[in-house]
């Protein structure tokens, strides 16, 4: 392939508004805003066999199910910032978008790392960017559609490619349009999808593209106790309570497989006799600032465990996000809830008085969010009973004469009544 190099002047203006107030962009594989391509793995937390990489937990974009050598086009035009080749993470940036796991080296898409290039002629300079060519092949003959490329010297050069397989003189384009074809699926174990995401990963694609949306959020609660054998164990019935110094687990499940577009999950507490809701703890997928964490409002119970089965999940006691092992958007989430916590500062509360959660009825609110600001809430009653009754105070006296024979009050020593 040869470069050569053209002189020319022109003033361009462009003016762009970006309004993402709901996901309106088109599919990558579809083109389409009302049919869609099949996702392999959602944006946030996941657990699949075989999987390795730390670093790719949370997923920081959309895989989508588009298999070798099919193409995929661009869910929003603009300049190309970006190519990647000889590797296989290859991809090409559009905007603040990445399209990664891109064939570069086939008869259909042939990549070109900058200076790479046969360029024979002393008087056309040796690009200082990747440059990747497309083809199609038309009754046996190949045929070069486009070249594409990053900004390669200045906005007053214009650069065409002689591709040899296509015998086509093509001009490089810096540009792309919204729905044009830019990339080909690659093969080998990291390729046979589409990975696409948004400025760097902090975003969720499926905010700004369309996709099935169509589905609430399925919630299923679950109440549990630490037993001696540090295992969670589900509450029978609707009597919750510590055993011993151990919290209540409140575990929420969320089913997302419909839509695979899961955003917020919390959990929030209030007494039977208050209308304010206490917030326990509330996971954010977006946006991914940690690896091996999702984003919480307390700091704690963000770790993502992988479990090889739900039975494993449905034991474990550690406060955090728990996906299901081969299943795209069904995460169980989990935070401890002390209800021995102390008004008075100490370790643990020890007579009901001195609780911050004092026995009795409270409402616990499950509430999950898509990315899209579809919502789910399950609301559920349970009796708070850690405290046994005990006597506070006795006085008997004379029933005639009100005269009192004795007179007995136990105070709170330390943690100890006396």
């Amino acid at each position: 392939m040869k470069i050569r190099g053209t002189l020319f002047c022109t003033l361009i203006l462009l003016c762009f508004s970006a309004n993402y107030s709901n996901a309106v962009l088109p599919d990558p594989g579809t083109r389409s805003t009302t049919t869609y391509t099949a996702i392999n793995s959602d944006y946030g937390p996941r657990n699949f066999t075989g999987q390795t990489l730390s670093n790719s937990n949370p997923h920081v974009g959309i895989d989508y199910r588009i298999t070798t050598g099919n193409k995929a086009y661009a869910v929003e035009g603009g300049d190309v910032t970006g190519i990647k080749v000889g590797a296989s993470d290859a991809m090409i940036v559009i905007g603040n978008w990445r399209y990664i796991h891109m064939e570069d080296s086939s008869t259909i898409v042939q990549g070109y790392a900058k200076g790479s290039i046969d360029n024979t002629d002393s008087d056309n300079p040796v690009p200082k960017a990747n440059i990747v060519v497309f083809r199609e092949i038309v009754d046996g003959s190949t045929i070069t559609r486009k070249a594409l490329s990053t900004q390669l010297f200045s906005d007053e050069i214009e650069y065409n490619v002689f591709d040899d397989p296509g015998g086509t003189l093509i001009a490089v384009s810096t540009t792309v349009s919204q729905g044009e074809w830019i990339f080909v699926t690659r093969g080998g174990s990291s390729g046979n999808h589409l990975h696409l995401d948004y400025n760097n990963g902090t975003r969720n694609p499926l905010r700004y593209v369309a996709h099935r949306d169509e589905k609430d959020p399925i919630i299923w609660p679950r109440y549990k106790y630490i037993d001696g054998n540090n295992q969670a164990r589900n509450f029978e019935g609707d009597i919750i309570y510590n055993t011993g110094t151990n919290p209540v687990i409140l575990q929420a499940g969320v089913d997302i497989r419909g839509d695979k577009d899961l955003n917020v999950t919390g959990i929030y507490v209030r007494a039977a006799n208050s209308d304010t809701y206490t917030r326990i703890n509330r996971w954010m997928y977006e946006p991914v600032t940690v690896q091996g964490a999702v984003n919480t409002v307390t700091g704690e119970d963000g770790t993502i465990y992988r479990k090889p089965t739900e039975g494993e999940i449905a034991r474990a006691v550690e406060g955090g996000v728990y996906p299901l092992l081969d299943v795209v958007s069904f995460d169980f989430f989990k935070t401890r809830w002390d209800t021995l916590e102390s008004e008075s500062g100490k370790s643990r509360a020890p007579i009901n008085s001195d609780a911050i959660w004092k026995d009795g009825y409270y409402w616990i609110k499950m509430e999950a969010i898509d990315i899209t600001g579809h919502r789910s809430v399950k609301k559920e009653k349970k009796m708070l009973d850690n405290f046994r009754p005990y006597v506070k105070k006795v006085t008997v006296r004379k029933s005639q004469t009100q005269e009192t024979y004795y007179k007995g009050e136990w105070l709170l020593n330390g943690e100890m009544l006396s």
